[in-house]
């Protein structure tokens, strides 16, 4: 068998036995050999020969991703979605205590070099379509566990991390006296019991930053996102801003301590004042579909902030009403909806405080909307928007 033909057939097993349960959630996702670098090429232009599992992978895709925000077509395989998904196959390949029997002594090493290789070669997402698959793929790989029993028999203890039980240990249950204990420990929680052998925690956080949706979605796991480049570039995609503007208003006042920190992180740093822009317009997003929510019916989630980046998210939204004329557009809303919007700010003056929202202020005097000139140099970083 050739390396060609090897190469096609770890794919297909990639594609049947990794990627499609970890979509659906029907059956086990199983992990197989460590994915090596070399074979992402390969993986990336690709298909099964089993056609019903590409269509089932792309169908589950355009519909997780739809479930945020409209997109016309995604692309699969896709370079960049593939490495991530490769990489997260490996995380979870090293946290196998049979891995360096099965292969060499110290193939940890070398799986980690394939991880951290092949989360760098991803980049980052150009469009919409392929930030939203990667986060339909780091979404899922987020919630998985790993089925461990323990199985014990008048003699003997057998441990099966992640591993199917074999009959033979099972057999005669009652004549061997076998006693079953099973565990569905989270995947997170596999990674954290390793982390004093296996540095995983770090290329978690590298690999989900290479999902900027992902990271603005998971601060519940992750903190305060990282707002870098690819971020604000998700966040440029007016379609895709909103989205996660809904999507985290769910979350309530979980979302104002990490996102007000965020913001404080991002305007420390002196961005081009284009790109600090994005992040303010998402915290105002989300203060409106509150608002509106609230005139719905339903409680606004941001009534209390008790810490510095809490209140400055608090703070957006009163202070956005004094904002410059290139930033008026954050006020051209329905005039039922920006009298709700008047009147929600004066709430969340009493909530942020003085300090707060002349901090706030500052902020927004420094940023501005995209293709504006004020008093600011012009800077030479280019930034492209993501579109379908």
């Amino acid at each position: 068998m050739n390396d060609a033909t090897k190469t096609q057939l770890a794919y297909e097993d990639f594609a049947a036995r990794f990627v499609r349960p970890l979509l659906t959630g029907e059956g086990p996702t199983v992990v197989g050999r460590p994915l090596t670098p070399g074979m992402l090429d390969h993986f990336a232009v690709a298909s099964s020969s089993d056609s019903e599992t590409d269509r089932v992978i792309y169908d589950f895709l355009h519909g997780s991703a739809s479930e945020l925000t409209p997109v016309r077509a995604l692309h699969w395989p896709e370079r960049g979605s593939v490495a991530l998904a490769m990489a997260a196959h490996d995380l979870i390949a090293v946290t196998d205590p049979k891995l360096d029997r099965a292969f060499a002594r110290g193939a940890r090493d070398d799986v980690l070099e394939y991880v951290d290789w092949l989360i760098d070669a991803a980049g980052a997402p150009a469009t919409r379509g392929e930030a939203l698959c990667r986060h339909a793929l780091i979404g899922r790989f987020l919630s998985l566990s790993r089925a461990d029993v323990v199985v014990k028999n008048w003699a003997y203890t057998y441990r099966f991390f992640g591993r199917p039980v074999p009959p033979r240990v099972v057999a005669m249950p009652k004549v061997r006296m076998v006693r079953q204990e099973k565990t569905e420990p989270s995947l997170l929680d596999v990674f954290q019991g390793l982390e004093a052998d296996l540095p995983l925690r770090r290329r978690l956080r590298e690999l989900v930053r290479r999902s900027p949706v992902t990271q603005m979605l998971r601060t519940d796991l992750f903190g305060a996102p990282n707002i870098g480049q690819a971020a604000l570039a998700v966040l440029s995609d007016d379609v895709l801003r909103g989205g996660i503007a809904r999507r985290l208003v769910r979350d309530g006042a979980a979302v104002m301590k990490p996102f007000g920190e965020a913001l404080e992180a991002l305007y420390q740093g002196r961005p081009p004042p284009q790109l600090l822009f994005y992040l303010i317009a998402l915290i105002y997003e989300v203060h409106v579909v509150a608002i509106l929510g609230a005139r719905a019916g339903q409680r606004s989630p941001f009534g209390v902030a008790t810490d510095p980046g809490a209140k400055l998210f608090a703070a957006i939204l009163p202070a956005l009403l004094g904002a410059p004329d290139d930033l008026e557009s954050f006020l051209d809303l329905d005039p039922d909806d920006l009298t709700a919007v008047r009147k929600a700010a004066g709430t969340m003056d009493g909530v942020a405080g003085n300090d707060a929202v002349r901090h706030a202020v500052a902020i927004i005097d420094y940023a501005e909307p995209p293709n504006a000139s004020r008093d600011h140099t012009p800077t030479s970083t280019e930034f492209t928007e993501v579109h379908p």
